[in-house]
C-alpha cells in the first residue's frame, strides 16, 4: 500500500480505554469495562490477568510502548521500518469514565497523549508479527482526562494509522495548554508528573515537527515507488494476452506510407515506430501512455504521486479512467491535461446530459426524413482517430465524458462498453445506419485503440449510482485537493491564521461532501485582486466565500447523530478559528437554531 505522509503532518492512531491510565497494570473486573476490546478478550485475558493488551503499557513509567497488530502495521513497516522514527504520534480514543467505560452512543473522539517516536520493533510470534511503537524516554505525554477533541485526520495510505495536518497538531497543544492552565490535581492520572510532561513536549513540539518532515521527506525518497509500465505493442501469439493485444490488426491499418488496405501483422514491441508523412508529428512508442511525459510532473506535483500511479493504473487495466471527486476539485481540469495537447486536436470533450436516454445521444441518428446519418462531435472523432491510426499516427487520443452520471451511462454507452473489450477490428466496428453520400450506406466507425476514455463524476443527489456494468469496465480514481494546495494553486496568498480558518472548516464539513475547492480559491483570488474596489480586507473576503461558495454546499438532519456531532464542531469553529469572521458565524448559528427546533439545514 502507498505511505501518504505529508512531511510535517503528525500521525495519529486510536487507542482502546483503560480505567488504570495504561500504566502497565490490567484493568479492575475488566468484564464489566468497556474499553473497546471485545467481550471475549477480556473475559479470558484481562479477567486472568494475562497482559496481552496491545495498549496496557502506552503510559507506563518503565518499558514504554504500545503495539500496533499485524493487520494495522504489516503494509507499512515490512518495506519502510523505520517510517515513524523521529515522527510525532497523536493518540486518541472514546470518551470513557467509570463506573462502564465508553460511552454509548457515537462521541467524538478525545485524545489521549502523544509520542515522540523512537523505534519501531518488530515481534514476531511465528503465526504473525506486530510492531511494537517505542517512544524516547522523554517525549510522551498523556492528557485523557482533560478531555480535548481529536483532529481531523485523514489517512496514511493503510488501515489503522492515519495522518493529522502539522497545523492542526499546533491548534491542539495550543487548546491542551490553555485546558492544563484550568486544570487541577484531579484532572491528571499522575499529578506531579503529567503536566511537566505535558509543558516539556508543548516547549519542543515545533522543533519535533521540523525534524519529522525532514525524516519523513528522506524516508519518501528513498521508498522505491513503482510505476506501472504502459503497455506495450503484442503479436497475436504472445502469452499474456491483454486488452488491445493486436493493435495493428484492430483497424485494417494500411502500410505506412503505402495506399494499400490490407491488413498488417502486428509489430513486436522492440521495433521502431515508422515514419510519418513529413509535417506530421512523430507518434508515442505506445498508445497506451494516457498521461503524456510533459504532464506527469504537473499532475504528481499538484495530485501527488499516487494519484499519477492510480491513474496510470487505471489506463493500464480499464478501457475507461472516471476521475471522481468533490465539486471544483479540478476533475475536468485534470482530464483534458492529461495529454500534451493545447490545440485539443486529440482530445474530444462530451458534455453529458440528464437527457440522455440511448446511443444516438452520444453517436448520433437516422434522419428520418431523408434518411442521412447525422453524426456528432465524438462520431468524428471516433473516425478521425481511426483515419490517423491508419496513417500511422500511434498518439493517444482522449475522450472526456463530462457529469458522465448525469444520465444511466450504460443506455447511451452500450456501443462503446461492448466494443472496447474486444482486440479484433471486425469486433470493434460499430454500426450506425443511414446513408452518407447519396444512397451510399454509412460505414462503420472503428474504435482506434489509440482512443482511451475519461469521465468526470460527482456522488451527489444530482446524479446517478453506476451500475456494476459499467464499474466492471471501469476503474475510480479518487481526486482530492487540501485548501492551502489550492489556495497555491490559485496564486492567493493569505496569513496562517486565514488559511488554517479555512483548512479546519473544510475538515468539518468534507465529511458531508462539502469542501473549499479550486474554485473557492478562484473566487477568493479574484476578490483578494479587486480589494481596493470592493473595500474589503482579506479577512472580509475570505468570509464572503466561506458563506457563498463553501457552507452553501452542506446539508444536515435534525436529530442525527453524525450531523449533530458536524454542527458541535461548527459552532467551534466559529468561536475560535472563525471568531474573526462576521457573516459564517451568524449563518452557523442560525443553523444551529433550525436544528433545535427540529428543522433539516438544506441550501438553495
Amino acid at each position: 500500500m502507498p505511505f501518504l505522509l505529508s512531511p510535517g503532518n503528525a500521525v495519529g492512531a486510536k487507542l482502546n480505554a483503560h480505567r488504570r491510565a495504561w500504566d502497565g497494570s490490567i484493568c479492575d473486573h475488566p468484564s464489566e469495562w468497556s474499553c473497546g476490546a471485545e467481550q471475549y478478550f477480556r473475559d479470558d485475558y484481562c479477567s486472568r490477568g494475562h497482559d496481552r493488551c496491545f495498549h496496557l503499557r502506552t503510559f507506563a513509567k518503565t518499558d514504554t510502548g504500545m503495539t500496533i497488530a499485524t493487520t494495522g502495521g504489516r503494509w507499512l513497516f515490512e518495506d519502510i521500518p523505520d517510517a515513524l522514527d523521529d515522527q510525532v504520534l497523536l493518540l486518541w480514543g472514546s470518551p470513557f469514565a467509570e463506573p462502564r467505560g465508553i460511552k454509548e452512543g457515537r462521541t467524538s473522539a478525545v485524545v489521549y497523549g502523544a509520542y515522540r517516536v523512537k523505534r519501531v520493533v518488530p515481534i514476531d510470534h511465528g503465526y504473525n508479527t506486530v510492531y511494537r511503537v517505542e517512544p524516547y524516554a522523554d517525549a510522551w505525554v498523556r492528557v485523557s482526562k482533560l478531555g480535548c477533541r481529536s483532529p481531523f485526520h485523514k489517512s496514511l495510505g493503510g488501515p489503522y494509522l492515519k495522518q493529522v495536518d502539522r497545523h492542526a497538531v499546533l491548534r491542539l497543544f495550543d487548546q491542551i495548554a490553555d485546558a492544563a492552565e484550568r486544570a487541577n490535581d484531579r484532572s491528571w492520572d499522575d499529578a506531579e508528573q503529567d503536566p511537566q510532561r505535558f509543558r516539556a513536549f508543548h516547549s519542543r513540539l515545533e522543533e519535533w515537527l521540523d525534524v519529522a518532515a525532514a525524516k519523513a521527506a528522506d524516508t519518501l525518497a528513498r521508498k522505491p515507488v513503482a510505476i506501472p509500465a504502459a503497455r506495450t505493442v503484442r503479436s497475436s501469439g504472445s502469452p499474456g494476452r491483454t486488452p488491445f493485444a493486436e493493435l495493428e490488426s484492430l483497424v485494417g491499418t494500411k502500410a505506412r506510407g503505402a495506399g494499400t488496405g490490407s491488413a498488417k501483422p502486428a509489430e513486436p514491441a522492440a521495433a521502431e515506430p515508422a515514419p510519418v508523412p513529413a509535417g506530421e508529428p512523430p507518434a508515442t512508442s505506445s498508445v497506451h501512455e494516457l498521461v503524456e511525459p510533459a504532464q506527469a510532473q504537473w499532475i504528481e506535483q499538484t495530485y501527488g504521486s499516487e494519484t499519477l500511479h492510480a491513474i496510470r493504473t487505471a489506463a493500464l487495466t480499464k478501457p475507461l479512467v472516471i476521475l471522481r471527486g468533490d465539486p471544483g476539485v479540478g476533475k475536468s481540469h485534470l482530464a483534458v491535461r492529461l495529454l500534451d495537447d493545447e490545440t485539443r486536436e486529440r482530445t474530444c470533450i462530451v458534455p453529458v446530459s440528464a437527457t440522455w436516454r440511448g446511443r444516438e445521444d452520444l453517436l448520433g441518428y437516422v434522419n428520418p426524413v431523408t434518411g442521412a446519418f447525422e453524426d456528432t462531435p465524438f462520431t468524428r472523432f471516433l473516425a478521425a482517430a481511426a483515419a490517423a491510426w491508419d496513417a500511422g499516427d500511434r498518439r493517444t487520443r482522449v475522450v472526456v465524458f463530462e457529469e458522465f452520471n448525469l444520465s444511466q451511462p450504460e443506455h447511451w454507452l452500450s456501443d462503446i462498453l461492448v466494443v472496447s473489450q474486444f482486440d479484433h477490428a471486425l469486433d470493434r466496428r460499430i454500426l450506425l445506419g443511414g446513408k452518407s453520400d447519396g444512397d451510399a450506406p454509412t460505414p462503420p466507425v472503428v474504435l482506434s485503440p489509440a482512443v482511451r476514455f475519461v469521465a468526470t463524476i460527482n456522488s451527489d443527489h444530482t446524479t446517478r449510482p453506476l451500475s456494476p456494468r459499467v464499474l466492471d469496465r471501469s476503474a475510480i480514481v479518487n481526486l482530492s485537493l487540501e485548501p492551502r494546495k489550492a489556495l497555491q494553486l490559485a496564486g492567493v496568498e493569505l496569513d496562517d491564521e486565514q488559511v488554517r480558518a479555512i483548512e479546519t472548516l473544510d475538515g468539518i464539513i468534507r465529511r458531508k461532501g462539502a469542501s473549499f475547492s479550486v474554485r473557492s480559491a478562484l473566487s477568493l483570488h479574484t476578490c483578494l485582486s479587486q480589494r481596493e474596489a470592493l473595500k474589503l480586507d482579506p479577512w472580509v473576503a475570505v468570509d464572503v466565500i466561506l458563506q457563498q461558495e463553501v457552507l452553501t454546499k452542506v446539508r444536515l438532519l435534525a436529530h442525527d447523530p453524525v450531523d449533530d456531532e458536524i454542527m458541535q464542531r461548527l459552532d467551534e469553529w466559529s468561536q475560535e478559528e472563525g471568531s474573526r469572521l462576521s457573516r459564517c458565524p451568524v449563518l452557523i448559528e442560525e443553523w444551529k437554531e433550525m436544528l433545535d427546533s427540529g428543522r433539516d439545514v438544506v441550501q438553495a
